[in-house]
């Protein structure tokens, strides 16, 4: 099993890479459209597999789909149209600014740091020293990092 995580997390982070290659070519725009193109097709074929051979999975998300509450459906909406513009930021980002590394490390430290907010704002989370000093280790790493990086 670790195994396999190793090689996702391997690809996983080499996607930045691929975004940046095929943007030599494709504006940001079109990148986002190709891409949700290749997506759609994908969750297409699974659904007519799921459909064909697993009808109670697709029974069963059609009843859990029509207990969502109106906010729950509103927040699905804002969820779908915050993955579009944020996908649609990371790659004029990865066209136009920085390395593709350093937003990668970038993004991962906002998306940490925010967790930590929404763990200890809504949650009442507590956290000990050692986790905050790793925090704040991190942060500065990536002011570091982006601070005195040259810029091309």
């Amino acid at each position: 099993m670790i195994p396999h995580i190793f090689g996702l997390t391997l690809i996983g982070s080499m996607r930045p890479y691929f975004r940046k290659h095929v943007l030599n070519t494709l504006e940001s725009r079109e990148f986002l459209f190709v891409n949700a193109f290749f997506i759609s097709l994908a969750m297409a074929t699974y659904f007519i597999y799921v459909y064909f051979f697993e009808k109670h999975v697709i029974q069963r998300a059609y009843k859990n789909c029509c207990r969502l509450s109106w906010t729950q459906a509103g927040a699905l909406i804002l969820l779908a149209i915050f993955t579009v513009c944020s996908s649609f930021l990371i790659i004029d980002l990865d066209k136009r600014f920085n390395t593709p590394f350093l937003n990668y490390i970038i993004i991962k430290a906002i998306s940490m740091i925010a967790l930590l907010l929404v763990g200890i704002f809504l949650f009442e989370e507590n956290y000990d020293a050692k986790t905050m000093t790793g925090i704040l280790l991190t942060a500065s790493g990536i002011i570091i990092l982006t601070v005195f990086t040259d810029k091309e």
